[in-house]
């Protein structure tokens, strides 16, 4: 097996893994790169090689995505919980909804006559809990991260990943 070679490389980013990762492609292999987004022209170190992809972190953005925002959680990067706070939210439904139309068809043999248009509301909102929020955090080495008395502003489109403990009720 070759050895990953601690060389910054430069590829453009032409699609989005289902859990969110930018995907490039460089000697034929997918390559996957947290935090990059498709269209982005970016610099990249491999970290991770696979038979059939590898891994990479994202060094820096050369050519930024105009579906690219600045995240507004002051946790995103830190927590795991919003791989996607810094897509745009149009974009983040539109990716989401391509992922589920897809499966439905590969691994469900099913293709919907149409579509309806995805429901949306307030894409930023206040997390009522009164306890504590965990994620699970690929970011430090797998760890459970919690932040206590979380009353920050949270994103409603990346809640698949992150969750509220509430004492029960009675």
């Amino acid at each position: 097996m070759k050895r990953i070679s601690a060389a910054p490389e430069e590829a453009e980013v032409v699609d989005l893994s289902h859990e969110g990762r930018g995907v490039a492609k460089l000697d034929g292999k997918a390559v996957f790169v947290p935090d990059a987004l498709p269209g982005e022209r970016v610099v990249l170190r491999r970290v991770g090689r696979r038979r059939n992809f590898d891994e990479a972190v994202l060094e820096r953005v050369l050519r930024a995505s105009p579906d690219r925002v600045p995240a507004e959680c002051p946790h995103f990067g830190l927590c795991g919980g919003c791989a996607l706070q810094h897509l745009a939210p149009s974009a983040q439904i539109a990716f989401k909804q391509s992922q589920l139309l897809e499966s439905l068809v590969r691994l469900g043999g099913v293709e919907p006559a149409s579509v309806l248009e995805p429901l949306t509301g307030p894409v930023w909102g206040i997390d009522g809990a009164h306890g504590s929020a965990s994620s699970w955090c690929h970011a430090r080495d797998g760890c459970w991260s919690d932040f206590a008395s979380v009353r920050r502003p949270m994103s409603r489109t990346c809640t698949n990943a992150v969750f509220s403990r509430r004492p029960r009720d009675g």
